[in-house]
């Protein structure tokens, strides 16, 4: 079997928040990092790309890394990581990109925030279970 090759993303993402961050880090803390691949690359190409880059982040003398496709990630998870900062990348495209995901989740704070309270309006009168 050919080797896989190296996957390459446009930019790199790590958002801005975390214990390992924030230098308070446990057992059990992870490292999120999103990615923007290409337009070039189908779901699936993105998919196997995120699945060997994780591969090749994981080491035993670091934490977890989380790596997410920016792409398919919910809007407000997806502004959080915008709002982290850039690894790697074209700094004009990452700003470009970082606009247009701040635009869109201007337009629909209200509905995300609706949703979310209630989420935890269902949470608080049904518990966990409901």
């Amino acid at each position: 079997m050919a080797p896989h090759p190296r996957p390459r993303a446009r930019r790199a993402l790590h958002p801005d928040r975390g214990s390992q961050l924030s230098g308070t880090p446990t057992r059990a803390s992870d490292l999120d990092i999103a990615v923007k691949f290409g337009a070039d690359l189908s779901e699936r190409e993105r998919f196997e790309k995120r699945c060997f880059l994780s591969g090749d982040l994981q080491g035993e003398d670091r934490p977890f890394i989380d790596v997410s496709d920016i792409e398919s990630l919910p809007l407000d998870v997806a502004h959080d990581a915008v709002n982290g900062e850039l690894l790697c990348g074209d700094e004009g495209t990452f700003e470009r990109f970082k606009t247009d995901t701040e635009a869109k989740f201007d337009e629909q704070r209200e509905t995300l925030r609706r949703r979310q309270r209630a989420v935890i309006d269902r949470i608080a009168e049904d518990g966990l279970r409901g």
